[in-house]
Parts: structure tokens; C-alpha cells; sequence
């Protein structure tokens, strides 16, 4: 998953960027709320979100902690596969159109192998 910028200036996140140590465009923070299954995803204060039936990119400065409710996922896991869930918008998960490589917010469950993220660690970095 990598943020890109539109034509319009606007930020958006997809899948069509490289898997590499040097695309820091797609490097994702992932801060774990008190020991639970519950994050928030950011990269470079960006954080993903929902906002009105959307998967968004969130400008958020501050503490991840006090980062806006729109942006809490629960993670789901099976074998080394991920899937997240909004908090914000129950039963809706972050999908893959395997067809153009954008993402959404679909409404789905763990099963659908679109919601289905592999994760690739590229440093451990300890608030």
C-alpha cells in the first residue's frame, strides 16, 4: 500500500507502488492500541481512514494516540494473511481491485480474499 498524489493534489493510497526498503511513500507506521487487535496506519503523518463510506488519506500531526476515531482499524489474521476492518464503519474492510490495483472500503468479511494484506517488515520502531 503506497500514498500517491492525484492530479488534483490530493492524496490517495494504492497498490501499484514497488515493495522495497527505499519507497518510503509505502512504509506504513502500524500503532497498536493497549495490547489490542485494534491499529492505526500512517505514513509520514498521513494516517488511513474512512470518512462518509470512503477510504481516505488523513492529515494528522500529533499523537497517534489522539489521532481521529476514523482512523482505527481491527486487524484480523490467518496464517501470515491480514485483514482490516473499519472501526468507524462495522463490517467494511480496506480492499484490493485486483483488476486496477486501487484500494477501498468494501463491505466484505475476513473470507474475501480482496480484504486479504500480506505484511513485509522493513524496521521495528518502539513508542
Amino acid at each position: 500500500i503506497q500514498i500517491v498524489v492525484t492530479p488534483r493534489n490530493f492524496l490517495v493510497v494504492d497498490c501499484k507502488g514497488p515493495l522495497s526498503t527505499t519507497a518510503p511513500h509505502a512504509h506504513w507506521t502500524v500503532f497498536r492500541e493497549n495490547r489490542s487487535n485494534v491499529v492505526k496506519l500512517y505514513n509520514n503523518g498521513n494516517y488511513l481512514g474512512v470518512m462518509d463510506g470512503q477510504l481516505i488519506v488523513i492529515n494528522y500531526t500529533g499523537n497517534p494516540t489522539q489521532a481521529p476515531l476514523s482512523t482505527r482499524w481491527k486487524v484480523y489474521q490467518s496464517d501470515q494473511k491480514l485483514s482490516f476492518e473499519s472501526m468507524a464503519q462495522s463490517a467494511h474492510f480496506i480492499a484490493l481491485n485486483k483488476e486496477d490495483m486501487n484500494l477501498s472500503l468494501k463491505q466484505c468479511g475476513v473470507l474475501d480474499t480482496s480484504c486479504n494484506f500480506l505484511l513485509y517488515r522493513v524496521r521495528d520502531v518502539i513508542h
